[in-house]
């Protein structure tokens, strides 16, 4: 089985929208603490049997960002002001199902869940998106995913 979609954006949108809702912190990091319950990711993939969908309700992580990180769409910086966030997120494999016991088997068995218990992303670079939307923020990322045991870069954009 090959997974041809990851919506880490919803993960990422999710620590976003907590990060909006706290207060904002004299510190010059201010780290938001996803609840690993209460969140949920999807993965849509294909084999040659079919097409798939499996879902997770536990998505843990953090997202840590400098006193300087625009949170406030009417206030835009520079397309090209340096922005500083630290995002790791944790997903549990075995959080993976997909409503069919022997489907969620062969996944974990190709995911390698015994030696890689958990499927992991960490931003490595964020920019403000050109033409952000009114109301909300967009950013270009790039992050290091890790599945089964593999690292691949990953692009996406996130909106806050």
């Amino acid at each position: 089985m090959k997974a041809n979609h990851v919506t880490l954006r919803t993960i990422l949108i999710g620590l976003a929208l907590v990060a909006l809702s706290l207060p904002a912190s004299a510190q010059t990091w201010t780290r938001y603490k996803g609840k690993a319950i209460g969140s949920k990711v999807t993965i849509d993939g294909t084999s040659t049997l079919h097409d798939w969908t499996v879902e997770g309700k536990m998505v843990g992580g953090f997202m840590e960002l400098d006193e300087k990180f625009p949170l406030d769409p009417a206030a835009k910086p520079a397309a090209d002001a340096k922005l500083n966030a630290k995002v790791e997120v944790t997903i549990p494999v075995t959080s993976l199902l997909s409503g069919k016991k022997l489907m969620d088997e062969v996944m974990y068995e190709h995911m390698k869940q015994r030696q890689y218990k958990t499927i992991d992303y960490k931003l490595k670079q964020i920019s403000l998106k050109p033409g952000s939307q009114a109301g909300a923020l967009q950013f270009d990322t790039v992050g290091d995913l890790s599945v089964a045991g593999m690292m691949k870069p990953v692009s996406m954009v996130v909106t806050m």
